[in-house]
């Protein structure tokens, strides 16, 4: 679920919402020459209906582009899809039931497009989605755990900056 009945108050979230809200608004203000406080686009935007992880994502996507989304443009951005499924839902194990066929067709795996694709423009965008796709198994695990730190991405983030060194 991506909204919540109830409004959330700004002083309410979590310290590293409103430390993200405060980096996005203040990097949106750079960027477009505006004087918002993160008060003031946290009320404006309606942020306030948004539960915290959903939120987080939609913030972390605005710093990435320096600009302020409204409610309405979070939702068009932010998919469903990228949203946990709520404890209400009932997933029921198939066991032995399932048959995997074989595919037709050659796949390659995302490293492989991020490293050999033929153009420039798929690589990008390979990239681009590993990044996402790392973020949000990270938003998962924070939402999972409640600890901030995850093993796994620290040691990836390592080895990128073992390989590429500071740059």
């Amino acid at each position: 679920m991506t909204t919540q009945n109830d409004w959330i108050d700004y002083q309410s979230r979590t310290i590293d919402v409103q430390e993200l809200a405060t980096r996005a608004v203040n990097q949106a203000n750079k960027a477009n020459g505006t004087t918002y406080s993160p008060e003031t686009a946290y009320e404006d935007n309606e942020w306030g209906v948004f539960e915290s992880s959903y939120l987080y994502k939609a913030l972390t996507q605005m710093l990435r582009q320096k600009v302020l989304w409204d409610k309405e443009r979070i939702l068009e951005q932010l998919p469903q899809s990228q949203i946990k499924p709520s404890e209400s839902t009932i997933f029921t194990d198939k066991g032995d039931e399932i048959e995997l066929e074989s595919p037709d067709v050659l796949t390659r795996s995302l490293n492989w497009f991020k490293s050999a694709a033929p153009e420039k423009a798929i690589r990008q965008e390979a990239k681009e989605m590993y990044e996402r796709n790392l973020l949000n198994l990270y938003v998962e695990y924070v939402e999972s755990t409640g600890e901030t730190f995850y093993p796994e991405l620290q040691a990836i983030l390592e080895n990128q900056f073992d390989f590429h060194g500071d740059c």
